[in-house]
């Protein structure tokens, strides 16, 4: 496939893009190893106390996203998105600064935690900018292949970034404010990278008033396109499921199967790979309508995989799964991403698909919690992964019951 459309401004959001992705994971997995190494002190309740820190990790992750994505597409749509992309990464930068120095002096600790939230914080308001100004830089026929290229760094970066975090941890175990310097050159790196988008002026006609971008209108308008509506609840459900596998995959990995810390965190990035490859497979599916029915697969996929996982594999077999699992993900989230993308107007586009994002880091935050209910439950994983197993059915069976009225709006 010819990447002509791929501009200086469009290289620069992928390579931007790809070094924040890298430094969340990254941190991510580092915060969440050494909790799970703390974890070891409980003894017997060792297995417990690891998916209970593990979900605990998530939580603080996905917190900000739920507190901040939708003021961020609301100032997303009042000002240059490109401007708003240099101001989270100089704010990445200083975040990294400042875990660099409580590293080097000793800290540790609630402190990784707390600069873990605070690498979310810029996340949440870099999300709404780096979607919503897709539209701007590319005409809407290479829409989906900008999606599935952006997929693709995303996913090369949790690759990297889930592999190196217990990688590095491994390496800097003696001195981790090394670890937090290597991230720190990272983000020094994607601020210059953010100079090279170029300016967008917002497309809107008009000025977005407050009325037209306050959560009250995003929920009218989206209640008023029914199809809009189910896929953004449909993406949200999505990253339940991607939100509770990575955690108890993790653990699978690290307490059922004695893996190493880097080892532990490798399923996750082969699902990486998945992803990129069910993103880019679309790439040829030019009819909405068929990009639908190849969501419909992703969800089969997702049960199937899940089905497998509750047999509790082998490591080998593990890492297959991981990989059908993410191409499962790619199939079911990136034609929804796509459709929303398009289908919003271009002066509440920023809103739109902050809502999308905010219901989205809902959907990552459900899927901590049930982590961390059906731990306390005293359920196995194995019985874990066989009740979201029912439950994606269940919701695919919801999807194919609206499938009529998902035709008459694609007419």
């Amino acid at each position: 496939m010819k990447l002509h459309f791929l501009q200086r401004s469009f290289y620069a959001l992928l390579g931007v893009q790809f070094l924040g992705a890298f430094n969340d994971n990254v941190w991510k997995v580092v915060v969440t190893l050494v909790l799970i190494e703390i974890a070891k002190s409980h003894g017997a309740d060792y297995s417990l106390k690891a998916q209970q820190y593990s979900s605990f990790v998530f939580f603080v992750f996905t917190f900000p996203f739920l507190i901040f994505s939708i003021p961020a597409g609301r100032i997303a749509d009042r000002m240059r998105k490109s401007t708003l992309i240099v101001w989270t990464k100089i704010s990445e930068l200083l975040i990294m600064i400042l875990a660099f120095a409580l590293l080097l002096f000793g800290y540790g600790g609630f402190f990784l935690l707390v600069v873990l939230g605070l690498m979310a914080t810029q996340s949440a308001f870099f999300g709404p900018a780096k979607y919503s100004i897709l539209p701007e830089l590319l005409p809407r026929q290479k829409l989906t292949a900008a999606n599935a290229h952006l997929q693709t760094w995303t996913l090369l970066a949790i690759i990297m970034g889930s592999a190196c975090g217990g990688f590095l941890l491994e390496l800097c175990s003696g001195s981790m404010w090394s670890l937090a310097l290597v991230l720190m050159m990272v983000s020094f790196l994607a601020l210059l990278g953010s100079f090279w988008i170029t300016p967008c002026e917002n497309q809107s006609a008009s000025k977005p008033t407050e009325k037209t971008l306050s959560m009250k209108a995003c929920f009218h308008y989206f209640r008023h396109h029914p199809l809009m509506w189910l896929s953004t609840w449909s993406v949200s459900f999505a990253w339940l499921i991607v939100s509770q596998a990575s955690q108890n995959i993790l653990v699978y990995g690290k307490v059922y199967l004695g893996a190493s810390d880097s080892l532990s965190a490798l399923p996750m990035g082969v699902f990486g790979a998945g992803v990129a490859f069910g993103s880019f497979s679309l790439v040829w599916i030019s009819s909405e309508r068929k990009q639908f029915q190849a969501t419909k697969l992703g969800m089969l996929l997702f049960a199937v995989v899940h089905a497998f996982l509750a047999t509790l594999p082998s490591y080998p077999f593990l890492l297959l799964l991981s990989f059908v699992f993410g191409l499962a993900n790619g199939l079911w989230m990136t034609p929804l991403q796509v459709f929303l993308q398009d289908r919003s107007p271009d002066h509440i586009r920023a809103s739109l698909l902050g809502m999308s994002n905010w219901l989205s880091f809902v959907g990552i935050f459900l899927g901590s919690l049930f982590v961390g209910v059906t731990a306390s439950m005293g359920m196995s994983l194995s019985q874990t992964f066989m009740l979201v197993s029912v439950l994606v059915c269940a919701a695919l069976f919801v999807v194919h019951r609206y499938g009529d009225m998902a035709e008459q709006e694609l007419r």
